[in-house]
């Protein structure tokens, strides 16, 4: 089982990520300005996934644990696949705001 572990890809970090920002010209700050985004917009739509599963079960919504929220942005942020017509306007939005 050890073996399977060690082949695993390693995760793609927040610092890879800004150093990879600042290596194509952002700032620091830039850079962690648009990480800071969009971990906002992901923990933004796990909140309003549980919001609406609890109202189609007819549960009051009390928030979210905040480990399943770290979790899905982490996963969110480490995607390799395409991103979304959602996930692209965000991206961008933040981009434009963080880099005037």
């Amino acid at each position: 089982m050890a073996a399977l572990g060690a082949c695993a890809p390693a995760e793609y970090t927040t610092s890879q990520a800004r150093d990879d920002l600042v290596r194509t010209g952002w700032t620091s700050t830039q850079a962690q300005c648009f990480l800071n985004g969009l971990r906002t917009y992901y923990s933004g739509l796990y909140v309003e996934a549980n919001r609406r599963e609890d109202a189609k079960r007819n549960i009051k919504f009390n928030g979210v644990n905040p480990r399943g929220s770290d979790l899905y942005v982490r996963n969110e942020l480490t995607n390799s696949g395409e991103l979304s017509a959602g996930e692209m306007a965000a991206a961008k939005a933040v981009a434009q705001r963080c880099r005037p």
